[in-house]
């Protein structure tokens, strides 16, 4: 091969290498453009059920972004965009509590009637949980659902549910504690998953174990300072269900009840077994 030859193959390669490269970063722009977007975009409409994502609880109660969470989807609940909110979320070693049901208790304390709450206490991410709703869900035959979390969770959340095979929309929560850099750093997290997710479908993302959940603790564990009256995450002092309620009728987590048992939330059909 004489040099000219060589030359041109060598000036090739280079252009070729210079295309891949503005593409894939036209590609991540792009996508951290849809991600920012979506944040700011409230898509949640009338659905057959809210599905709550599970975010860190501390002995039972909710962690500042899944108190967030919460609130937002009893008020979705309360203006009438759906019948029924499932919260999810499962537990790590030395909790007492599963993700799932602080979120229930919190819920049924604030007014939400326990006949229309149904919890998943098995998933450890948000294609784990969202699989996991989709499995008892769609048999009965609901095929929409209102996704909430955090705003910058709103792009990859709602696809998700529509990989599992749900009609999705997206409503995040007003009270995020994700701002600054800490919003940054989550923007980041969030435009790699998509970006990624989209290419090879997030559901094998779950099965290489690439679980950008995991890059964080838990959306928020860290939110919520441990105070008196916030237990640390793993403690174990004990905390009765049925003591009575709090002085001044506030919803202390001595004063909550279980939410009751009901032909929705039998625990062979979405709740871990022993």
């Amino acid at each position: 091969m004489g040099q000219g030859t060589r030359r041109r193959a060598g000036s090739c390669l280079g252009t070729t290498v210079a295309v891949v490269l503005f593409a894939a970063l036209g590609y991540v722009a792009l996508t951290a453009g849809q991600v920012w977007w979506s944040a700011r975009a409230d898509s949640g409409a009338e659905a057959d059920a809210i599905v709550v994502l599970g975010a860190a609880q501390y002995d039972g109660r909710p962690s500042a972004a899944l108190q967030g969470r919460l609130d937002h989807a009893a008020r979705l609940y309360g203006e009438g965009q759906a019948p029924r909110i499932v919260v999810t979320g499962g537990s790590r070693e030395g909790d007492r509590f599963t993700e799932a049901e602080a979120g229930a208790m919190y819920l049924h304390a604030n007014g939400v009637p326990g006949e229309a709450i149904e919890r998943e206490t098995t998933g450890a991410s948000t294609y784990a949980s969202l699989a996991a709703v989709a499995r008892y869900l769609q048999p009965e035959g609901v095929s929409s659902v209102i996704v909430v979390s955090d705003p910058f969770h709103n792009h990859r959340a709602r696809a998700i549910a529509e990989e599992v095979g749900f009609e999705a929309s997206a409503s995040a929560s007003t009270t995020s504690p994700f701002r600054g850099t800490a919003g940054l750093g989550q923007w980041a997290r969030e435009t790699t998953a998509v970006a990624v997710g989209r290419l090879i479908g997030y559901r094998r993302l779950e099965g290489l174990g690439v679980r950008l959940d995991a890059l964080e603790p838990r959306f928020g564990a860290d939110a919520v300072p441990r105070t008196a009256s916030s237990a640390p995450r793993f403690g174990t002092a004990a905390v009765p269900h049925t003591a009575s309620p709090a002085p001044g009728g506030s919803p202390g987590l001595a004063g909550w009840e279980p939410v009751p048992q009901s032909r929705s939330s039998a625990p062979h059909r979405h709740e871990a077994v022993a």
